[in-house]
């Protein structure tokens, strides 16, 4: 999910079928939109996402997401990487994330993960690779009722210094 113009990459069809809605959906795809949901799921899972945009030029996303709970005990903790690509020949964005979640109580749970990003561009543009993190928080008080909120980037990454470019602080709640 690397956020070029702070527009949110969709992540599996259940996503794009709920309007984008990321934050407190409990699934394995979790560990790329709010890590703090991760800490509700009870079984390993793994996860694989493709789509290619119409009239693109070849443009597509690649997302490969997988989740491990380390104990199935009440407060158990859970284990997540993820691995996006977005792009074609010219141009690509890639995202590595490695995350844990916790819970803190029996409805609300939280989660970090850090990133690796990489922009790779056709000459003479070059290539950056950037280093951040995210944190979330994940509330599920009723079974009917789930709050989420995450934060992507809160450190404002400047991608290049000339035009004041900057990788965008995300916040969804």
């Amino acid at each position: 999910n690397v956020l070029g113009a702070g527009e949110e990459r969709i992540l599996g069809a259940r996503q794009a079928g709920m309007g984008l809605n990321s934050s407190t959906l409990v699934n394995v795809f979790s560990t790329s939109s709010n890590q703090a949901v991760g800490a509700f799921m009870e079984n390993p899972a793994l996860g694989l996402y493709y789509s290619t945009l119409v009239l693109s030029g070849g443009i597509n996303m690649i997302s490969g997401v997988a989740a491990i709970p380390l104990s199935k005990k009440k407060y158990g903790g859970t284990i997540g990487l993820n691995i996006n690509y977005f792009g074609n020949n010219l141009y690509d964005e890639k995202k590595a994330g490695l995350n844990y979640s916790l819970k803190l109580a029996e409805y609300i749970s939280v989660g970090a993960q850090l990133d690796i990003l990489n922009f790779r561009q056709s000459a003479p543009y070059g290539n950056k690779t950037f280093a951040t993190f995210e944190l979330g928080v994940f509330a599920r008080p009723f079974k009917e009722l789930s709050v989420g909120a995450h934060i992507y980037n809160p450190l404002k990454l400047e991608i290049d210094d000339l035009y004041q470019e900057r990788i965008p602080t995300v916040l969804k709640i």
